[in-house]
């Protein structure tokens, strides 16, 4: 890396390029920095018009092989607190819910489901039997040899309330931000919905669909 900063910069967050602010790491693969903010630490090209720049040619690639040292050497415990689960949640048998999930009143979690850390589901939900929420995604950047490496994923899943979710069905965590569930979103078997989605309220997701990552799905929109 070439610093174009002459002075310590304190990294206190990691976040999506969009919503970097002073103290935030982020990347740029775009040589439009119109809309970054100048008291963000980027990675990117030289040809960025920002104050405090990691210059790298492959900016994604470099982002997430810091990602990985940081947790190598240091670890994200951002959900590492105890599970919030309301007492008239109902839960089956054989469900695996982690630290750091926050589960409202009245939804019910049916048998096999894992909730892992950092999802958040809210009032009245159903959640099919081996169903996911929360895993993380399948993110890879390749190397300069062509071995994947592979993006560590720092967000969440919020889902709304009111939701529906069929049995079987996949729910990945976003990368530096959340997926999200809007309220009254319902959601058929055998779905997958991946990292970054925005599924926006009361629309129809039907049974085998494949959202890819960063998708947004209108308001009552019916995918199938």
């Amino acid at each position: 890396f070439k610093f174009t900063y002459n002075k310590d910069y304190e990294v206190k967050e990691i976040s999506q390029t969009s919503e970097a602010r002073e103290g935030s790491l982020s990347f740029c693969t775009s040589l439009n920095s119109d809309n970054l903010n100048p008291k963000a630490l980027y990675i990117g090209n030289e040809k960025l018009a920002l104050p405090n720049l990691l210059i790298s040619s492959y900016p994604r690639l470099d982002f997430i092989k810091i990602l990985a040292l940081l947790d190598l050497k240091i670890g994200f415990n951002h959900f590492n607190f105890e599970a919030s689960i309301h007492p008239s949640v109902c839960l089956g048998e054989n469900v695996v819910i982690e630290r750091g999930v926050i589960i409202d009143k009245d939804t019910y979690i049916d048998h096999g489901v894992v909730v892992r850390a950092g999802s958040r589901i809210g009032k009245n939900c159903f959640i099919g039997a081996s169903s996911s929420i929360g895993t993380e995604g399948f993110g890879y950047e390749r190397d300069e040899q062509g071995v994947p490496n592979k993006f560590v994923h720092l967000g969440g899943v919020c889902i709304g309330d009111n939701v529906e979710i069929g049995s079987q069905t996949s729910i990945v965590k976003g990368t530096l931000s959340d997926t999200i569930i809007e309220s009254n979103v319902k959601i058929d078997n055998l779905v997958h919905i991946a990292h970054n989605v925005h599924i926006k309220e009361g629309a129809l997701v039907i049974a085998c669909s494949e959202v890819s990552g960063s998708v947004v799905i209108g308001k009552n929109a019916w995918i199938a």
